[in-house]
């Protein structure tokens, strides 16, 4: 071996481990937390009313979703978000409307770590559906009671109920956890590609149909 080859061989050598050097360096300063890094700062923003409804209509993309009781007599949504990817919040035809915004340009994909979360507290009222259709981030319903269906699309994430009740929920997740924790629910599908699916309190008197490709299986009656 030539020793130029040699040479250029130990130089990038160096570098690499120069590379690596400053990499655990500078994450170290930052306590390894990759959102530190991104290049997309978020902001929060909360959205007050108290306008009636009866449905729920969740579309984003890349959010935590969590839905859970108010304190109150109004709704407030409560969006942590970057400043092109926002999520417009509105009540259309008595359906509580969550959609979101992307105006994000090419650049804006470079070391994007941040970390962007919707949470809807809802007022004691009578809804009759839910619907949510996320791609990545973890789903939550808490204590939420509705008439008809409550219907979840995700791709990459858990998807949690707890103490809820509808007369149908439908799951379907691609790569996460399913768990349901249920009242009286007369019906529940849930179906998942790679992950667990759990229903530690069951059905009372329902169908109940899990599958997963993947995952275990683990149902409780009662």
């Amino acid at each position: 071996m030539r020793k130029r080859t040699i040479t250029a061989l130990i130089i990038a050598a160096s570098l690499v481990v120069l590379g690596g050097v400053v990499f655990v360096g500078a994450m170290s300063r930052v306590k390894w937390d990759f959102t530190k890094l991104s290049m997309n700062q978020t902001e929060t923003n909360e959205y007050i009313f108290s306008e009636s409804y009866q449905n729920i209509s969740i579309q984003t993309d890349t959010a935590d979703v969590v839905i859970r009781p108010s304190e109150t007599d109004e709704t407030k949504v409560v969006c942590k978000e970057q400043e092109r990817l926002k999520h417009s919040v509105t009540v259309e035809d008595g359906t509580l409307v969550i959609r979101l915004t992307n105006t994000r340009e090419w650049t804006d994909y470079i070391l994007n770590f941040a970390f962007t979360k919707v949470t809807v507290y809802v007022p004691k009222t009578q809804l009759k559906d839910i619907t949510v259709k996320n791609s990545t981030g973890n789903i939550t319903l808490q204590n939420m009671v509705v008439e008809g269906q409550i219907s979840v699309k995700n791709s990459t994430g858990n998807v949690k109920f707890k103490d809820c009740d509808a007369a149908s929920v439908l799951v379907k997740n691609s790569t996460g956890n399913i768990t349901g924790n249920f009242l009286t629910e007369k019906q529940f599908a849930a179906k998942s590609n790679t992950g667990d699916v759990k229903v530690p309190k069951g059905t009372k008197g329902g169908l109940c149909e899990l599958t997963t490709s993947t995952g275990n299986i683990r149902f409780t009656i009662g």
